[in-house]
């Protein structure tokens, strides 16, 4: 997974941050390169959850009587 930009949201603000923006405010394009990253990882890890609770889940249905 490649992921190009950041959005970020709230209530009262929209925004989407791209490697070129942090440039343009004179943010250090490694940090972002980092917080991409960080990103890639939690995203990963999640899946990683969700496949691990879904092979539980069907473990489980294996495992208990019909009813």
């Amino acid at each position: 997974m490649i992921i190009e930009s950041i959005e970020i949201k709230d209530n009262r603000f929209h925004t989407t941050l791209t490697r070129e923006d942090f440039v343009k405010l004179n943010l250090d394009p490694s940090l972002y390169d980092l917080l991409m990253r960080n990103i890639e990882d939690v995203n990963a890890n999640i899946e990683e959850v969700g496949t691990d609770a879904q092979e539980l889940y069907d473990e489980s249905q294996k495992n208990s009587p019909e009813f």
